[in-house]
């Protein structure tokens, strides 16, 4: 997953993406495959809300 290309700004509603819709599909499929118990989710990019 690469978060450095398909980040996509706040829009009017206030909601931004850290990656595309066809990344974030493969993201939760990922994390729905039973095959393997534990899983790890790691981000450079921040996580937190603008203050």
């Amino acid at each position: 997953m690469d978060t450095r290309f398909n980040k996509a700004p706040s829009t009017e509603d206030g909601e931004a993406k850290m990656i595309s819709d066809i990344q974030m599909d493969a993201l939760e499929a990922f994390l729905k495959d039973t095959h393997t118990s534990v899983k790890f989710i790691a981000t450079s990019v921040p996580v937190a809300p603008d203050s």
